[in-house]
C-alpha cells in the first residue's frame, strides 16, 4: 500500500489536471457540470486515502489544502515585504505539500499590482464558487 503522503500527492497532481477546478481564467471555470465530472474523477483518487469519502468530503478536504497553502504563501510574501530582510529573514514553509500548489500561483507574474488583500478576496470567492 502507498504512503498517504504519496497518496496525497497523487491527489493534488490529479487535481492540478482539471483547471475547471481552480484556474478562473478557465473556459470551464464556470462550468457547473465539467467541474462535477472533475470533481467525480478526483473522488477514486481521494478515497484511496478515505474508503468512506463522498464529493463533498473531497471538495472540503481540497479547499481545507488550498486555505492552508494560501496561509503559508501570505506569510512568505509577508516576510519578502519587510524592509531590509535578509534572505534568511524569508518564511520557510513548514507545509509538506506547500511546492505541489505552487501551480495556483504560477499566472500571478502577469499579474503585477494586484496586492495581498485582492489575491486572498479573489481566492476566497474561487473556493466559494467552487463548492
Amino acid at each position: 500500500m502507498e504512503r498517504k503522503q504519496e497518496l496525497y500527492e497523487n491527489l493534488i497532481e490529479n487535481y492540478k489536471q482539471f483547471p475547471c477546478l481552480w484556474d478562473i481564467k478557465c473556459e470551464g471555470y464556470k462550468n457547473r457540470v465539467l467541474k462535477d465530472e472533475a470533481y467525480e474523477n478526483l473522488l477514486p483518487i481521494y478515497q484511496k486515502i478515505d474508503p468512506n469519502a463522498n464529493l463533498e468530503c473531497l471538495k472540503k478536504k481540497i479547499n481545507s489544502m488550498r486555505t492552508s497553502f494560501r496561509r503559508e504563501l501570505c506569510k512568505v510574501r509577508n516576510s519578502k515585504k519587510k524592509t531590509g530582510s535578509a534572505p534568511e529573514d524569508v518564511h520557510t514553509p513548514t507545509l509538506w505539500y506547500y511546492d505541489l500548489f505552487h501551480f495556483l500561483i504560477e499566472d500571478e507574474s502577469g499579474r503585477e499590482g494586484i496586492d495581498n488583500i485582492d489575491f486572498e478576496l479573489e481566492n476566497m470567492v474561487s473556493i466559494v464558487v467552487a463548492t
